[in-house]
């Protein structure tokens, strides 16, 4: 069992997409996070380059790429940002998270999601399944890898789901952290998703969207809770915003224009999509979301070459703010 660390009051991470990128270029980044006291580093759970016009280039298997990467570093905490449920058994999604656990000394969270990018999942023949029934197997899974996780010693799992199937399924070795890694679920949907957060999550992330929709969603995730009795306050609540350190407020519109015609939202609203500004702005901002709700944040650094220039910045300019 691990000794847990003091944390800060709003924690801080990264999430590297291990595509268009060399592994040296991943190790310095992680590697400067490390040093610099974030609390977390994120891969990415992708077959081809995601988030670009063209899905053309280069793109390492994420939990290759995280196996490779967290035990090069002394103290972050690691994991994919997020794991697709579609691409593996939760059985043996577990079985990896589990031995990295091993290997890092208990260092891994689990992040996992339901799977939305369909052209890789043509590309290589994996089933891509209708939104909703991506959630349903997305519930089946957590319960599947937290069953195996929760075994006492020498016991065996046993479940008989719509989508999944265990018959005297063994863990050994078991996991480090005690009672089991943490999971976070990444999703917003309001319906399926956020109640199955309620249901299993330990915490949970939404990417890049505006202050106002996350507070709205909040709401509807503590509705959720009530349905299902589960104490709202126990599910940590994180944040995935890009980074901008910059006085330039005329790029920071712009990049927060482009924002708002995507979401159909106002200027004023997309800028609170961002985590932009100088290290006083960005303080400001860390507060706002903070005083959400939010405990940690996790800044999408995917710009090669990597400027870890602005990583030092943040790390000693506005994250002792929040220690």
């Amino acid at each position: 069992m691990t000794t847990a660390k003091k944390q800060p009051r709003l924690k801080f991470g990264i999430q590297t997409a291990q595509q268009l990128v060399t592994y040296e270029q991943l190790k310095e980044a992680w590697q400067a996070a490390d040093e610099l006291g974030f609390y977390s580093a994120w891969c990415h759970d992708h077959f081809l380059p995601a988030g670009l016009k063209e899905s053309v280039g280069p793109c390492m298997e994420g939990w290759t790429m995280l196996s490779a990467l967290l035990p090069q570093t002394k103290r972050l905490r690691g994991g994919l940002f997020v794991a697709g449920n579609t691409y593996r058994h939760p059985s043996v999604m577990a079985k990896a998270a589990t031995t990295l656990d091993n290997i890092t000394g208990g260092r891994v969270e689990l992040g996992i999601g339901a799977g939305w990018f369909e052209a890789e999942h043509a590309a290589y023949g994996i089933p891509f399944y209708t939104t909703p029934e991506r959630i349903h197997r997305l519930d089946e899974a957590v319960q599947v890898i937290k069953a195996l996780w929760t075994l006492a010693p020498g016991a065996k799992a046993n479940f008989h789901g719509k989508y999944y199937q265990l018959k005297d399924a063994p863990m050994d070795p078991a996991p480090v952290q005690r009672p089991h890694p943490p999971i976070m679920i990444g999703g917003g949907g309001e319906k399926l998703t956020l109640r199955v957060v309620a249901k299993w999550a330990d915490r949970w992330n939404i990417f890049v969207t505006t202050r106002g929709t996350v507070q709205r969603k909040l709401g509807i995730l503590r509705e959720h809770c009530a349905a299902v009795s589960r104490d709202f306050n126990s599910i940590e609540l994180t944040v995935g915003l890009p980074l901008m350190v910059t006085g330039d407020r005329a790029r920071i519109d712009r990049t927060a224009e482009g924002i708002a015609q995507r979401q159909k939202t106002s200027l004023e609203d997309a800028r609170t999509s961002l985590f932009a500004g100088t290290p006083d702005d960005l303080i400001k901002q860390a507060q706002a979301w903070y005083d959400l709700g939010i405990r940690e944040i996790i800044i999408p650094f995917n710009r090669v070459p990597y400027n870890l220039k602005e990583l030092e910045t943040l790390a000693k300019e506005v994250m002792p703010a929040f220690a």
